[in-house]
């Protein structure tokens, strides 16, 4: 498990979460009421596949990945269609995390098996689990934490 990097309000836009999750090389983030209720998470991917809901006929990206960046994909698209990054940037701008959260995710206890929550995300293709004790938000696990476990345990075992 690892630290709460960042949270989000379910009252910020869509667009800053997404300069947040990039600006901090983040995955995602909780998403917490002003109780500090855990009301769900929300993800990079979360974020592609609203644009890709909202704006049918978008090319697909070589670059959407389980480390898709929305920053990135506007990008790519202002030196391609400056008028639909434009559209996007605004829906965006205009979106609340509220309408996106999802809260339907497995969320972990700090005493559940590392492996078993390592293959829940891999399986779902979930990218974040939030980590929640007696009802406070204590962690995470995300695809970054889990990808580096099975390596150094791949290691271990070639090694051993």
């Amino acid at each position: 498990m690892g630290p709460i990097a960042v949270t989000v309000s379910p009252e910020t836009s869509l667009e800053e979460a997404a300069e947040l999750f990039a600006s901090k090389g983040l995955l995602g983030a909780p998403v917490l009421d002003e109780s500090d209720r855990l009301l769900g998470t929300l993800t990079e991917t979360d974020i592609v596949r609203f644009v890709r809901r909202e704006f049918h006929g978008l090319p697909r990206f070589r670059f959407v990945t389980w480390r898709a960046r929305v920053r990135d994909m506007v990008r790519f698209l202002e030196r391609r269609s400056p008028d639909l990054a434009f559209r996007i940037r605004t829906r965006l701008r205009a979106t609340k995390t509220r309408q996106l959260v999802d809260g339907d995710r497995l969320i972990a206890g700090p005493d559940d098996a590392f492996d078993a929550v390592g293959r829940y995300m891999v399986d779902t293709k979930t990218t974040l689990v939030p980590v929640v004790e007696g009802g406070r938000l204590v962690g995470t696990v995300d695809y970054d934490m889990v990808r580096s476990v099975v390596r150094q345990e791949l290691g271990d075992a070639m090694s051993g």
